[in-house]
């Protein structure tokens, strides 16, 4: 990650300049490119698999399209939704720029300029907890949403919580430091500023970036048809490995061995699932807005995939989210609320990661199952101290990758079913809200 260093004693912050996602340029090799063709054959194998199976036994075929139905269940619910949270994101800057305007009019020492500063403060604390948490119980309660929408739409909503506050962190420095009687006027960002940044592929906010000379609009749409072609490949995944294994819980009595094993076989769709959920949402997803919008820094990711440890893998698995975090939560801890103390910064990082991680998994799902903050959290923190260069290590840290994803998915397969096969709607909400893995309720 390109970097500078504003002075010796502050970390460097971010610098972005245009480059080409690591994917695209490695498409530009022939041989690399055999590497997509060959995953695509083996995909098609599967589907010619299922097919003989399904043709043999007489037996319809559903190819993932039952679990896209279910899963984007009341979609245009996720989508109104939506458009409620970013126009609230857009009141956010308007309440930035009249806490701005009016604080140049008091003196900066005064006691209505203390009060003024509250005022702003408390109203960007509650806009931060009716979005963490009010908004996603009325979404839970009311709105019945798929899995995938209320996903979705959560992960959206963590988009625009994240913007507003590199927005504001970003910005408010300089109100605060502006001397009410300069001669030169307070520069505060426009409306289209703020607009841009809530759709440009990136969470750290400046008020210019570089910029491609034309929108490649040919390329957007491709990048997006290959985001709809990832949804229904993820569906069929889940279908075929995640689902169907576990669709007896709740009828009948799982054993821990047989749930060990299932996992173990698993692992690849994991793997699978990992792999197809980064180059969707990094690559495409990001590259079709970028397209769209000109932004010319393009590297969402690094070689992740040539990582023999954990600190690299995190640092180069997601560049958007690193950046925010690196920008907002490491340096500030440092700096401010933590003094140079960088174990307890990262902590922090990890903290804040996997708590968000889990009111996205926790309130889409609708119960407290904490596999990802285990993972995350426990045990993804303390590997980043363990530094190895050894070439097996990349072996074992892609397996690890996957057989993690393998035991979270199997994990929340089996709550799905248990509570489908095995409902107890007369036991008070609270209960309902504990997984049955913990309760040992019908498993």
């Amino acid at each position: 990650m390109s970097k500078k260093e504003n002075d010796t004693n502050k970390l460097p912050t971010k610098v972005f300049s245009q480059r080409e996602s690591l994917i695209t340029e490695l498409l530009e090799v022939k041989h690399f490119k055999i590497l997509k063709h060959l995953f695509i054959t083996l995909l098609f194998g599967y589907i010619a698999r299922d097919i003989v199976r399904a043709l043999s036994s007489a037996k319809d075929v559903n190819f993932g399209f039952t679990t896209i139905r279910i899963g984007f269940k009341n979609f245009h619910y996720a989508l109104a939704c939506w458009i409620v949270l970013f126009g609230i994101s857009l009141l956010v800057y308007v309440l930035f720029r009249c806490w701005a305007l009016w604080r140049t009019e008091l003196y900066p020492k005064s006691m209505f300029t203390k009060v003024w500063d509250t005022i702003f403060l408390f109203l960007i604390a509650l806009y931060y907890v009716v979005c963490l948490f009010i908004f996603p119980l009325l979404w839970m309660k009311s709105l019945h949403l798929g899995l995938a929408s209320f996903l979705a739409l959560l992960s959206e909503n963590a988009r625009l919580l994240m913007k507003s506050h590199a927005f504001i962190r970003t910005n408010a420095p300089d109100v605060i430091t502006y001397k009410p009687h300069s001669e030169n006027p307070l520069d505060l960002p426009t409306l289209s500023n703020y607009v841009y940044f809530s759709f440009a592929p990136t969470l750290v906010y400046r008020k210019e970036y570089p910029r491609t000379e034309n929108v490649v609009i040919k390329k957007a749409l491709l990048d997006f048809l290959e985001v709809f072609c990832i949804i229904w490949l993820e569906s069929y995944i889940v279908e075929s490995f995640l689902l169907k294994p576990f669709s007896h819980v709740g009828k009948l009595k799982i054993d821990w061995i047989d749930i060990a094993v299932t996992v173990t076989e698993n692992s690849i769709a994991g793997g699978l699932l990992m792999l197809a959920n980064f180059y969707q949402v990094l690559h495409a997803w990001c590259n079709a807005f970028a397209n769209l919008l000109r932004f010319a820094d393009r590297r969402f990711y690094e070689d992740w995939w040539t990582s023999t440890n954990y600190s690299a893998y995190f640092r180069h698995w997601n560049i958007v989210v690193h950046d925010w975090l690196y920008e907002y939560v490491y340096r500030d801890f440092y700096h401010y609320l933590i003094p140079n103390n960088k174990t307890a910064a990262k902590y922090m990082v990890f903290l804040i990661s996997a708590l968000m991680h889990e009111q996205i998994i926790g309130f889409s799902t609708g119960y407290f199952l904490p596999v990802v903050f285990v993972q995350f959290f426990g045990l993804g923190t303390h590997f980043t101290f363990i530094q190895t260069k050894h070439p097996m290590c990349n072996v074992f840290l892609l397996y690890s990758l996957a057989l993690g994803n393998s035991i979270n998915l199997s994990m929340h397969a089996i709550e799905y079913y248990a509570r489908v096969n095995c409902p107890y709607p007369d036991r008070e909400n609270s209960s309902k809200l504990l997984p049955r893995l913990i309760t040992l309720d019908c498993v």
